[in-house]
């Protein structure tokens, strides 16, 4: 495998940007080196990725040609880390090291693109501990406080969350495409509607530990603190996000349903509830608006309710961190029911059927290839060789070919 890593570097003395091209062979390490390397170069995440950093000093600088990619190459990879920028003699620096090193402030702080308000409030804010020992909430908003621990902590630990919503494709072009899109997903249904089972109780109004009311009893106790102001922001953000237009996916010319439409559709039509004639026609007009395109829509849900769930969590986690600190102080505690995935009930420990059924008969086909092997007089290779002409005829007699017996 190769590896082709280019990113930004920045000339302190000139201050200036730069190009640094790095590549590297995994061919030329030791297996287990290469190997680690070939491993997080393929991983998903940007913590995963991020581990390539204690490779770096393996990487050549330069740009490689044609004639010097060993024939032996099976793949080339590209890495590609966010805001990773180095100085010259190859360290990592911040956004808020090239701040300092280009205004000369040992103040300077750097904003991102794309940061909202309430972001950039924070950020700016002198932020001083928050006076927990002034604050008094009753048990009732701490029950409530308990459950939104409870299922963020569910939502947190989900496959959906972990995996990502998919991917869609589809042969073609932007504008001539010549298959129907195609989704893939690493999660499969079961995991879907489990993350929606939990996503619902934070996303309905109704439910009584929902998200938006969690915002709002949070920030009310610390309205004099800049984080009460953010964790508002962060509510308003959510709600802008739900009325707003639903992106636009590929291959589409445009829609006109919201966030919160694309949503709820699902939600009332295929997990949460059985749909009603005006979910029904909801439904169908948006469809109409994929052009048909089921899968499309499908990965439009899909992407909108992880997106949805990532904004619940990055906001959550403050809030239960803050609950967390008023009980250690006030010695108190949420009086909630746990969830049943928090017990160690065993659930999940005995093995399924269809995991029970290959795996007995991968073993009896084991044997089967072990009989051929000896009969054939143990050849080279081990009785592995022999193990596709066991499971063959293993498979026959299950499926009740008599001739096959011996």
């Amino acid at each position: 495998m190769i590896l082709i890593w280019n990113f930004r570097i920045f000339d302190s003395a000139t201050k200036e940007f730069g190009d640094r091209h790095l590549y590297l062979d995994t061919t030329t390490l030791p297996s287990a080196t290469s190997a680690a390397i070939e491993i997080i170069a393929e991983g998903k995440t940007e913590a995963e990725k991020r581990r390539i950093i204690q490779f770096r000093h393996l990487f050549i600088e330069g740009v490689l040609n044609d004639e010097d990619v060993p024939s032996e190459c099976d793949a080339f990879v590209g890495i590609a880390l966010n805001k990773y920028i180095e100085d010259l003699d190859g360290n990592e620096l911040t956004h808020d090291d090239i701040a300092k090193l280009l205004t000369g402030s040992p103040d300077a702080i750097s904003i991102p693109a794309g940061a909202r308000q309430h972001d950039i409030d924070l950020r700016l804010a002198n932020v001083q501990p928050i006076p927990i020992d002034s604050i008094s909430v009753s048990q009732d908003e701490l029950d409530l406080l308990g459950l939104f621990e409870r299922d963020l902590a569910e939502l947190s630990n989900s496959s959906l969350i972990r995996e990502g919503p998919g991917t869609i494709s589809a042969s073609g072009s932007l504008s001539n495409v010549n298959s129907p899109p195609k989704l893939a997903t690493a999660v499969t249904d079961e995991e879907i509607r489990s993350y929606i089972t939990i996503f619902r109780r934070l996303y309905m109004e109704r439910e009584p530990a929902n998200f938006r009311k969690t915002c709002d009893l949070v920030s009310n106790k610390i309205h004099m603190h800049p984080c009460g102001d953010w964790l508002s922001g962060a509510k308003e953000q959510f709600e802008q996000r739900l009325n707003s237009s639903a992106n636009k996916p590929p291959f589409v010319s445009g829609v006109s349903f919201s966030r919160k439409r694309l949503v709820d559709i699902f939600l009332y039509t295929q997990y949460a509830h059985q749909p009603d004639e005006r979910r029904k026609r909801q439904y169908l007009d948006c469809l109409e608006q994929m052009s048909q395109r089921e899968e499309m829509l499908t990965w439009m849900f899909l992407t909108e309710i992880w997106g949805l769930g990532i904004e619940i969590i990055c906001a959550g986690r403050f809030m239960c961190g803050w609950t967390r600190q008023y009980c250690q102080f006030h010695s108190v505690s949420p009086s909630i029911i746990d969830s049943v995935s928090s017990n160690s009930y065993g659930i999940g420990e005995l093995e399924t059927t269809d995991a029970r059924m290959s795996r007995t008969f991968e073993e009896k086909a084991l044997k089967v290839a072990e009989s051929i092997w000896n009969s054939e007089g143990k050849p080279q290779g081990g009785p592995h060789v022999f193990m596709d002409e066991a499971r063959r005829k293993v498979a026959r007699l299950l499926a009740g070919d008599s001739n096959s017996m011996e």
